[in-house]
């Protein structure tokens, strides 16, 4: 396909990784919000026990969260990682014509698939980490659990058989995708 059909080379590349990305941006945006309702909680309560002080001025509460936020960043860098490199590749099969290859995009789908990953334990850190009235209903952090849950469970984000296509593609193996 020709980049001179459209004016952008982003047209010239492959869907996979790209589309696996709008699943996980939003797992993402539920890991930022987890932590954002994470400090409110951490910020505006005491400890349990003796002496009670500022939850967020414990070890036990800033722990989770200093890891939480490492991996959300960690799967938000992965994200523009991808973007980068997508974009690159399509660039360069447009003006080159060396191909974007089916592994590439799988190797980026797996690196989405990652991310997915990252921002989902953020989530359950932070989720047993607010204690049991997070599971209450109505309250946002059971939501944002529940949300990353879904995207667990879709076919998408099943990373270990995305992995044995990976390998499949990478050592030139019939591909079961196309």
């Amino acid at each position: 396909m020709s980049p001179s059909w459209h004016g952008n080379p982003l047209y010239c590349g492959r869907i996979y990784a790209v589309y696996h990305a709008g699943l996980v941006i939003p797992v993402i945006s539920a890991a930022r919000a987890a932590l954002d309702e994470y400090e409110h909680i951490i910020t505006t309560k005491m400890t349990y026990f003796p002496p009670q002080i500022p939850r967020y001025t414990h070890p036990d509460h800033q722990r989770p969260y200093g890891y939480a936020l490492a991996l959300t960043d960690t799967a938000e860098g992965i994200i523009m990682n991808v973007g980068e490199q997508y974009s690159e590749l399509s660039r360069r099969w447009a003006q080159t014509g060396e191909p974007f290859t089916r592994e590439a995009d799988v190797r980026l789908y797996t690196m989405v698939q990652q991310a997915g990953q990252l921002a989902v334990q953020a989530v359950q850190v932070i989720f047993a980490a607010a204690s049991s009235s997070a599971a209450k209903r109505g309250h946002r952090l059971q939501r944002y659990y529940r949300d990353v849950a879904m995207y667990q469970g879709h076919i998408s984000a099943q990373y270990l058989t995305t992995a044995a296509e990976l390998g499949r593609v990478h050592f030139g193996l019939p591909d079961s995708l196309f």
